[in-house]
């Protein structure tokens, strides 16, 4: 492969996924025009996970890292027994389309630094009945101009008795599944609702070919390129005015006190006045699948990890 000055670490890797051979481009790079051309060879190559794919510009004193995810390309089967974790079948009639579990959208969140804010995260409804509940993800992600952007969603889950979901189970005969989610509801609330976060930010398709999924994810993040900055002194000045704006944020989220970060279950304090009571039966849109099709109750084997 030939050098390219405006890339630093270029290399094509090849990794076995499912048996089939994969190869994805990785690199670091400082100008648009060598950004642009290796956004092109990994979309032919891999799965590139951006909104955006034509970028004009990139800012000074940084580059973009393409950073690979790879995954195990095998599901669960119907019984939702083994596989690897990462993809799971969302209908089971159609065996060719896979879907991104829980485990695998946060291997590609932390590849994208997708970072959760405990403050403007956290529950919306009044928690006046258990078998309800509704959570907002909030978290942060930088743009490719450097900016910071906030990324947030909501999921509900309505295991009343009579609800759409608890309904559609019993029928089923999933009595011991329906008792277990009402037990662990808020865990299981928060995660959709992190997990619609993530697939919004990073436009992640809601369905692969088999394909597809056997190809790695590239997700390209904005980084700071010190190298970039010639002057040691000034490297070092900037080295050190990041590691102070790191440590405001860590005390502006969690204080400065010894006590731990309280946990994404508790209320928001902007939502602390404005929680709202569950909907009325029926009211609730639970069981649309945040993909527009699939939803829990119709698939027992999906094994959606919260």
């Amino acid at each position: 492969m030939a050098e390219n000055k405006d890339t630093k670490g270029t290399e094509v890797a090849t990794r076995s996924a499912g048996g089939q051979e994969v190869e994805a481009v990785r690199g670091f790079y400082s100008t648009a025009e060598a950004l642009q051309q290796a956004f092109r060879g990994a979309a032919a190559k891999a799965n590139l996970l951006s909104p955006v794919v034509r970028i004009d510009h990139i800012p000074a004193m940084h580059s973009v890292s393409l950073r690979m995810v790879v995954l195990n390309p095998q599901p669960p089967d119907n019984q939702g027994r083994g596989g690897g974790g990462d993809v799971y079948l969302p209908d089971l009639s159609r065996p060719g389309e896979f879907a991104l579990t829980k485990v695998a959208l946060d291997k590609v969140a932390a590849a994208a630094g997708i970072s959760w804010d405990p403050i403007l995260s956290g529950r919306m409804d009044d928690s006046s009945d258990t078998q309800y509940a509704r959570f907002r993800a909030a978290g942060w992600i930088t743009d490719f101009d450097g900016s910071r952007r906030c990324i947030s969603a909501e999921r509900e889950m309505d295991l009343r008795e009579g609800s759409a979901t608890a309904a559609a189970w019993q029928a089923k005969g999933w009595n011991r599944r329906l008792e277990m989610a009402r037990e662990f509801i808020l865990p299981q609330v928060e995660s959709k609702a992190r997990n619609r976060a993530i697939r919004q930010a990073l436009a992640i398709k809601s369905k692969y070919t088999a394909e597809e999924i056997a190809r790695p994810f590239v997700v390209p993040k904005l980084v700071l390129d010190l190298d970039q900055i010639s002057d040691p002194e000034i490297r070092t000045a900037v080295a050190l005015k990041i590691a102070d704006r790191s440590l405001g944020a860590s005390e502006r989220i969690y204080g400065s006190g010894p006590e731990a970060p309280s946990s994404l279950g508790a209320a928001p304090r902007d939502m602390e006045q404005g929680r709202i009571p569950p909907p009325p039966l029926g009211a609730s849109r639970e069981a649309e699948d945040e993909n527009g099709g699939e939803t829990d109750a119709d698939n027992p084997a999906s094994r959606i990890p919260f």
